[in-house]
């Protein structure tokens, strides 16, 4: 319906995020035709995902040959249960498992912190965000970690320069979108 120039919200109505609409949008443009365009983007999506999950393993184990064990373990039954595809939580996985890899490596690593990472997990729920906004609790529990670490360590200067990246990577990519 984009493709015709009708408006999301206005001309048509789903209960689908702002990106999701974009997503199917650029799909479609990429094959002009049918949902193989779609495919391709679910498949970029997909591969991104089993790279954060490698990244994810290699923080606890730090063995590949495991890592690509869990992979192809996790890999198996993404078929069945995503059949027929193109719904919002796999374009959303990539940033859910991007924000949990900053998180748990905040956690088993506090002192390799950086604060681009905050940029980067305030920039991923806004992607959530505009997905599928009940998927962000992975966020809720991010922000009450890190503020409840932060003052029992006493590192205010660090909390607010935190939440400074944070809401900047939140709101650079929420004001595309409105």
């Amino acid at each position: 319906m984009i493709k015709k120039g009708f408006l999301p919200y206005r001309d048509i109505f789903d209960n689908k995020g702002p990106l999701l609409y974009l997503i199917n949008f650029l799909g479609i443009l990429l094959t002009n035709h049918g949902y193989m365009g779609i495919w391709l983007i679910e498949v970029i999506f997909m591969f991104f995902d089993l790279v954060f999950i490698d990244k994810i393993c290699r923080l606890f184990f730090n063995n590949r040959i495991f890592s690509i064990f869990i992979i192809s373990f996790l890999a198996i039954p993404i078929a069945t249960f995503l059949e027929g595809g193109n719904y919002s939580e796999e374009y959303a996985m990539p940033f859910i498992l991007m924000s949990l890899y900053y998180f748990i490596k905040y956690i088993l690593y506090p002192d390799k912190y950086k604060y681009y990472e905050s940029l980067i997990t305030g920039i991923s729920m806004a992607f959530v965000l505009l997905l599928r906004p009940n998927m962000i609790t992975l966020w809720l529990v991010y922000a009450l970690f890190f503020l409840f670490d932060f003052i029992k360590k006493k590192k205010f200067v660090e909390l607010s320069e935190t939440i400074f990246y944070f809401f900047v990577g939140l709101l650079s990519v929420l004001s595309i979108f409105y």
